[in-house]
């Protein structure tokens, strides 16, 4: 571990290089031991860093975690958002498989360590970063009900969504099994559900 820093980064990139530090090694301590045996203090040392310092970057560790998961978020959703306007869902459902097959560790950190509600009710859910990539994939699935009901579509974009995160839960943390290639599996997923879609748009 570092000894403390003695002098504050002052110019904004060393603060932003040194805040991109300390997400990337909180992701790796919270995947590693844990997100309730990693404390601010360890963490902080690690980057050279006393506690009351990080504390500048972030008030606390949940709200460090939740910096993880928007960081993470919001590369996915560039991804997602960069295979084109008229990209189809398939294509999107696709650019997000392997983009968590080539980031296993942004997987598990995302999906395994619980979200720990604050005072205020608040769920990182409703955050901007994980309904901007759910948005872009409701919008898809839409695009697909004309003349279905809202309700119904936000139904089938639920089922769509579970199963597309079924298969990659299963094929990053149950990797023995041998399962066929997720892209394989995600497609039959499509396949079905867009049979179903055909059927629920016939007069």
């Amino acid at each position: 571990m570092r000894p403390p820093r003695q002098i504050r980064a002052r110019s904004e990139d060393a603060r932003a290089a040194l805040r991109a530090e300390i997400l990337e090694n909180g992701r790796q301590l919270f995947l590693q031991h844990g997100y309730d045996a990693v404390s601010l203090r360890t963490l902080a040392a690690t980057v050279g860093l006393t506690a009351a310092a990080l504390y500048t970057y972030f008030p606390g560790k949940l709200a460090l975690l939740r910096a993880i998961w928007a960081e993470d978020l919001q590369r996915l959703y560039k991804r997602v958002r960069g295979t084109g306007r008229q990209a189809s869902l398939r294509q999107q459902l696709q650019t997000l498989v392997r983009y968590w097959l080539t980031h296993p560790d942004m997987f598990r950190v995302l999906f395994l360590i619980e979200d720990r509600t604050p005072d205020d009710g608040a769920m990182f859910i409703g955050s901007d970063a994980a309904q901007a990539l759910i948005g872009l994939i409701r919008d898809a699935v839409c695009a697909q009900l004309p003349g279905v009901a809202a309700k119904q579509q936000q139904a089938e974009f639920e089922a769509l969504w579970a199963a597309v995160q079924g298969v990659m839960t299963l094929a990053i943390l149950v990797p023995e099994y041998g399962w066929a290639p997720a892209r394989k599996l995600v497609d039959i997923q499509v396949d079905a559900f867009e049979a179903r879609w055909r059927d629920m748009a016939r007069p």
